[in-house]
């Protein structure tokens, strides 16, 4: 099989010269992934916080699971610089 990634846009693959986004999430899945509402995820996409979400063939929206990841860790060290992430507790013996 022929892999390779694309230099433009590295969340795609050419598959057998055919350029396909592995694993895209619909918007039901994301919200779900990212344990919010789907209000709250149009709310990101009109901020463009996944910048490499596309329409598919049916208009349907899907965000690339590297986005999404990429959005978690961006979140996450803005949480922490405000200080207003939770540390899990560690148990001190």
């Amino acid at each position: 099989m022929c892999v390779k990634r694309c230099a433009m846009t590295p969340h795609v693959l050419r598959i057998h010269g055919r350029y396909r986004v592995p694993h895209p999430l619909t918007l039901h899945q994301l919200s779900a992934w990212l344990g919010c509402s789907s209000e709250e995820v149009h709310t990101l996409m009109a901020a463009r916080r996944f910048p490499h979400a596309y329409r598919d063939r049916d208009g349907q929206w899907r965000v690339p699971m590297a986005d999404a990841a990429a959005y978690v860790r961006w979140s996450q060290r803005e949480r922490r610089e405000a200080g207003t992430l939770e540390l899990p507790a560690v148990a001190v013996h």
